[in-house]
Formats: C-alpha cells, sequence, structure tokens
C-alpha cells in the first residue's frame, strides 16, 4: 500500500507549482482550461518499459545491492501533477527473482532532479527509493518548449478543416510556435494566413488540447488575424496526423 508520505509529496509538488504558475500566460481561450492536474492519460506499453528501465538502472547505480530489470508491462497510466506521477503494473526480475503483478509508482518532479519511486509485489516485497531523473520521459507542466517543424501546421490544419461556415483562413507560413504543458497542452503559434481576400496576414493561434477527454470540449481554437473578429470554437480531440 502506498505509503501517506508519498502522496504528501505529490500534493506538495502540486500545490508549489499552481503559486508559481504565471497568471499572465493564460489569455481569452485558457481562462475557460481548467487549471487542475490530475486527469489519468494512458501509458504506452514501450514507452513504460523504457522509462522503468532507466529509472531501475539509476537507482542500480546509486545503490549497488539493487538488481531490478522488467520482465513484462501489464498497464500504464500517468498523471498530471506537479510534474508526472506513474503508476505502471508489471512483472519485474529483482535481485534475478521474478515477481509478477508489481505496482511501481515513479514521481517526477516539474522542479529539481529528484524523482521518487516505489515498488510493491503481492508476496510482500516494498521498497522506496530517492534517486536523480534519469530522463524525463514528456513535457515539464508549465514549461514551454519550441514546437517540432512539424507540430504548428498538423494541429492548425487539423481544426481549422473542421470549422464550418464563417471566414476563410488557409495557413501559409508559421513563423513561431510553442507547446506548453498546463491542464492539457497549450500551442501559442504566430503564422502567416490566406484571408478570405487572399491577402497574407499575421495571425496569432491558440489551442488547447486535453486529449484525454472525450466531449466537444476536449479542444479550444482561437485565431486571431487584422481586421476579422476572433474566430473561437471547441471541437472533440482529434490526433493529428
Amino acid at each position: 500500500m502506498i505509503s501517506k508520505t508519498f502522496f504528501l509529496t505529490c500534493a506538495l509538488f502540486s500545490v508549489a507549482l499552481a503559486a508559481s504558475i504565471d497568471k499572465s500566460l493564460f489569455t481569452e481561450i485558457t481562462d475557460e482550461v481548467p487549471h487542475t492536474y490530475g486527469g489519468h492519460s494512458e501509458l504506452k506499453t514501450e514507452r513504460a518499459e523504457s522509462l522503468l528501465s532507466k529509472t531501475f538502472l539509476t537507482i542500480s547505480n546509486g545503490d549497488s545491492n539493487v538488481d531490478m530489470k522488467v520482465k513484462k508491462i501489464r498497464s500504464a497510466t500517468y498523471q498530471v501533477v506537479s510534474g508526472f506521477y506513474y503508476n505502471i503494473v508489471a512483472d519485474l526480475i529483482i535481485n534475478g527473482e521474478t515477481k509478477e503483478n508489481c505496482v511501481a509508482k515513479i514521481l517526477e518532479p516539474a522542479v529539481g532532479e529528484e524523482a521518487k519511486t516505489e515498488i510493491t509485489c503481492p508476496d510482500g516485497h516494498h521498497k522506496q527509493f530517492s534517486h536523480t531523473i534519469a530522463k524525463r520521459s514528456l513535457e515539464l507542466v508549465g514549461a514551454p518548449r519550441k514546437a517540432t517543424p512539424e507540430e504548428p501546421a498538423k494541429i492548425i490544419n487539423t481544426y481549422l478543416k473542421t470549422l464550418v461556415g464563417g471566414p476563410s483562413f488557409e495557413l501559409y507560413k508559421v513563423h513561431s510556435a510553442t507547446v506548453q504543458l498546463v491542464g492539457g497542452s497549450l500551442y501559442k503559434i504566430k503564422a502567416d494566413f490566406k484571408n478570405p481576400k487572399g491577402e497574407i496576414v499575421t495571425c496569432d493561434v491558440k489551442i488547447v488540447e486535453q486529449s484525454w477527454l472525450t466531449t466537444d470540449e476536449a479542444v479550444k481554437f482561437q485565431l486571431d488575424c487584422p481586421e476579422y473578429e476572433t474566430i473561437s470554437f471547441q471541437h472533440k480531440f482529434i490526433e493529428s496526423k
């Protein structure tokens, strides 16, 4: 059973992050976004295996008496707290002995480099470790990063084509784009568009994606272009291709 200390650590990280986020980051579009954490998302098997393997290697480097390997991933989720909280069910090999259906809980904080890992197995094996983060597997909560060259065009075109009625805008050129993990993913993009008159104008785009939601409010899209009213709409999440 997870210790109270471990859960208290998660809660304290969340409170610290909420207090540190600059409220000016959130404009009209994000005022409607719940700035709360805790949405569970499925973690792909290969990512879970990679995360556990790197974590175990880091733990072993700090404690030569511990040798843990992943045998099989059975299920895995991650949860946005102040950083990332992983809950992985897996068969492990611990000091040469196979242990099935063990639960690995890993907390990677958004601030600092010390992670916490707790391993609990049905046979009573239970260990807690504090260790450095081997490699952050996902974006830090609240920390903007530059979007990859492909991301802005993919996400803009994905949702622009769902817009029915109103002025028609066509993406022409992306100038800059960042992605920020808040209560979902916040994209801020500056790009050139062809407006309904065929003129090239520079516009600002804000998109919030909450991929774990299945409702029509999972995505919020906002387009601000000169001489036109702001275009805002909500939509179901669509995987950008």
